[in-house]
């Protein structure tokens, strides 16, 4: 667009407006006196059409040379491109997805292997801690507690909580997941104050069932005379005189 078309169009209206106003000064006069009066006044017109014309030519050369300078800019930009295209400066667009999925690659190929290590490393510490305190012991372990970075001293927390599930004699042997279960609580305050709860509420199961619902001899000789005692009730005491029932000395099994 020519830089200069605003000018020229207001050029172009003023001309027609003092043509107009000439004419119209023109038309009282005689003939002879009309052309006489006209031209210096065409004179006039055709110069101030002649500059309109130099200015719509200066505004065309501009944009002329603008074109030119935006295609050597191009010329320039393309040879600078390819010179840093060879050099390496630059990369094309193959050049750049090929090198971004390597990158990817490579990013996960590492994250991978993080992972892997971390695996391993989770599965050597469990078994080390199945060897030192038992295969229950090492299920009760999360991954987030074998990589911890106080590992080892959660594996002496869990120690301290095997050693004294075998103080109250409390065994594995009926019910492994209740006692995985009972040593998985945290290794925090909160989880220590858990797993004392869970072992107080055991202990005090197993009291119960030491003998403590055993009715005096004599009222149990007289259920069992009236033909009160349940079928499926056992004796309290086995043929020898063992207390079935779980008393001092046997573990609570779960």
């Amino acid at each position: 667009m020519n830089p200069f078309a605003e000018i020229l169009a207001a050029l172009r209206k003023s001309y027609q407006e003092v043509k107009a106003r000439l004419n119209k000064a023109l038309e009282g006069m005689p003939p002879i006196d009309q052309m006489e009066a006209a031209q210096p006044i065409r004179c006039l017109l055709g110069e101030y059409k002649w500059g309109m014309d130099r200015v719509e030519e200066m505004g065309q050369t501009i944009v002329d040379l603008e074109q030119r300078l935006d295609e050597v800019t191009k010329q320039a930009t393309e040879v600078e491109i390819a010179a840093r295209l060879e050099s390496g400066e630059l990369v094309t667009k193959d050049q750049s997805e090929v090198a971004i999925a390597a990158a990817r690659k490579d990013e996960r190929e590492l994250v991978e292997g993080e992972v892997r290590a971390r695996a391993e490393l989770a599965s050597t510490r469990r078994a080390e801690v199945a060897a030192a305190h038992g295969e229950h012991a090492a299920r009760a372990m999360k991954d987030e507690d074998l990589l911890a970075g106080d590992y080892e001293a959660r594996v002496r927390t869990l120690a301290a909580r095997v050693a004294t599930l075998e103080e109250n004699g409390i065994s594995a042997d009926a019910s492994p997941d209740a006692y995985v279960n009972i040593l998985s609580q945290g290794y925090d305050a909160e989880g220590d104050a858990a797993f004392e709860n869970s072992v107080k509420t055991i202990a005090a199961l197993a009291g119960r069932s030491s003998g403590k619902n055993e009715a005096p001899a004599g009222e149990a000789s007289g259920r069992a005379s009236r033909g009160d005692v349940p079928p499926a009730t056992p004796p309290a005491h086995g043929p020898s005189g063992e207390n079935n029932a779980g008393g001092e000395g046997k573990p609570f099994i779960f």
